[in-house]
């Protein structure tokens, strides 16, 4: 049977709970894990397709293709991305990073460096606030514990804000790719019905992720999925992500630009 890795953060919840609770059966085992584990595995082949983060597909030698039926991206404010700084943005020298998303690295380095002109050093640490505020003029936090300090230190920016703001464009965190031919048209539609169903239970994904996590109400956390992410992967998510591509290649965070591969664009058995 395949394996279909995805991590259960809270933004991939709509598409995880389904699978995570059996209530969406396919033919493929879903197997969880965290971004960076998605990613080795899909590598090293322990997995036929997996929930990527953007900067990680560049990681496939070109052997990948992306599943555009969904993507995790933001249109304007994430809130789960964030810079926050002691003083003044244009006083950065150093900036501490979470280096848990190679993802939201790139995407920091290519916004002080192309649009605000900075070239601060860079260091990297676990995501602790205080401590990385003793060291860096800055500190890059991600996920719920940039949800956590949000409306708790007002000098920050929003990484997705910033970059609709650079380009016009939203910023597509991840999306589900694989290797040739590893999704049919049926996996794809099983995975389309699990963020279908998420998407229409996102109070009922939101209390259960409040009982487990009862920093912020189930309101918050459904404000939070409702209007800071974004799961369209239309003409402008796939726009940005040649931009990001670009960037990221101009400033030697990448190897190499990728070739933008989709699984809409190639032929596929139906009885594979």
């Amino acid at each position: 049977m395949k394996r279909i890795g995805i991590s259960t953060y809270l933004n991939t919840q709509p598409v995880a709970y389904a699978l995570q609770n059996k209530l969406v059966v396919p033919d493929f085992q879903f197997v969880e894990a965290l971004p960076h584990e998605c990613s080795l595995k899909l590598r090293e082949r322990e997995l036929e397709a997996a929930l990527i983060p953007s900067i990680e597909y560049v990681r496939g030698n070109d052997d990948y293709y992306i599943y555009d039926g969904f993507c995790i991206s933001s249109k304007r404010t994430i809130k789960s991305v964030e810079l926050f700084f002691k003083k003044d943005l244009t006083d950065i020298k150093t900036v501490a990073l979470d280096a848990t998303s190679r993802t939201s690295v790139a995407l920091l380095r290519i916004l002080l460096e192309e649009k605000w002109g900075l070239e601060p050093e860079y260091i990297t640490m676990p995501p602790n606030i205080d401590k990385m505020f003793e060291k860096a003029d800055a500190a890059l936090i991600i996920a719920d514990n940039a949800l956590d300090l949000y409306d708790q230190i007002p000098n920050r920016f929003d990484l997705a804000e910033e970059w609709y703001d650079f380009t016009g464009l939203p910023f597509v965190f991840a999306f589900i790719a694989g290797f040739d031919k590893s999704l049919t048209p049926y996996d794809m539609n099983m995975l389309k019905n699990s963020l279908d169903y998420g998407q229409s239970h996102l109070p009922q994904i939101c209390a259960d992720w409040a009982a487990k996590h009862p920093k912020f109400s189930a309101e918050y956390y459904q404000d939070y999925l409702e209007n800071n992410v974004s799961f369209e992967f239309g003409d402008a998510e796939k726009e940005s992500l040649s931009v990001f591509y670009d960037y990221a290649f101009l400033r030697n965070l990448i190897p190499y630009y990728p070739d933008i591969k989709f699984y809409s664009h190639i032929e596929i058995d139906e009885n594979s």
